[in-house]
């Protein structure tokens, strides 16, 4: 219940506010093909032509797959998800409602959510990976530090990148949070109903299903752990570059500070989420195996009168 009531709340956010997130769009989009026109080379009309299109299906694909999706999904009840699937057929009712169907409800909202932050995620990444790709190819490696070439150098040039960088990684970080809780409230909810299943129909469920059961549920965790901890690693290697910009001798006054402002901007740009700028693998797993084992066992605690036939 707990982990249905984040998902909904979390993810109702998306759907709200889709004028915020085609307004955000439209802006970062504008300050990419900036970006594009004014630092890579000449072909930024016919960039800016292709990035129209693509938005324009994008948006289309925001508003009519949701709901293709999910009724296609509702329309074949006969198919319910495979973890469902493997289930004994006495308490096919009690779990197509709180599976099947609840897993529809959420895959619905996820999808609304996922197709709005879609669309405001893209051309902000872009757009910062391009800022990055600018920085690197402006910058000479030396032994230690990395000596920036005089024509990137210019103060109407930091000023921009400063600007744009602050703008892209505060949105950036708004989008991602209701991101990262939707993803792990929906892997929580998959964890729990394998778990509980599994450890309900122990003895009735074949070593295959068990086994299924079992591993989709670790699997899971796992493998949002292992993205997780991809991501702590990235902020990791990027704040080891970020220092190295401290080692600068001859730079100017303003050269200094425009450097330290950027330095200030663009370290939020990694997943932000409880007060950290990343989430530490250990943090998901104790999230994860506290929220998971408490439904358990509430879940337990339940008489069961099927399988007690009314015995105290």
């Amino acid at each position: 219940m707990v982990s249905a009531i984040l998902l909904m709340v979390d993810i109702s956010f998306g759907y709200v506010n889709r004028a915020t997130f085609c307004s955000f769009v439209n802006t970062s989009l504008d300050y990419y093909i900036y970006l594009k026109e004014t630092y890579a080379n000449q072909l930024g009309a016919k960039w800016r032509n292709g990035c129209e299109e693509i938005l324009l299906a994008l948006r289309a694909v925001m508003f009519i797959m949701p709901f293709l999706l999910t009724i296609q999904y509702f329309q074949h009840p006969e198919r319910p998800i495979y973890t469902v699937s493997l289930l004994p057929p006495s308490d096919s009712l009690f779990y197509t409602f709180f599976a099947h169907i609840g897993y529809g409800i959420f895959l619905f909202l996820l999808q609304i959510s996922s197709a709005s932050t879609i669309l405001g995620f893209i051309s902000p990444t872009l757009g910062i990976i391009f800022c990055f790709m600018s920085i690197i190819e402006e910058m000479k490696a030396g032994r230690k530090v990395y000596r920036m070439k005089p024509g990137f150098r210019k103060p109407e040039n930091l000023r921009i990148l400063v600007r744009i960088m602050q703008l892209l990684s505060t949105q950036i970080n708004v989008i991602s949070r209701q991101v990262i809780m939707a993803e792990q409230t929906l892997i929580t909810y998959t964890g729990t109903i394998c778990i509980f299943s599994a450890i309900r129909f122990w003895g009735q469920l074949s070593i295959s299903a068990t086994s299924v059961l079992i591993l989709t549920a670790i699997s899971a965790v796992g493998l949002w752990t292992m993205v997780i901890t991809v991501s702590a690693h990235t902020y990791t290697n990027t704040e080891k570059a970020l220092n190295t910009w401290r080692n600068y001798t001859n730079w100017s006054a303003f050269e200094k500070l425009q450097m330290k402002k950027f330095r200030k901007s663009v370290r939020p740009i990694q997943l932000e989420f409880g007060g950290f700028y990343y989430i530490r693998p250990k943090k998901i797993l104790t999230f994860c195996n506290t929220m998971v084992w408490l439904v358990v066992r509430c879940l337990l605690t339940i008489s069961d009168t099927h399988n007690n036939h009314g015995i105290n």
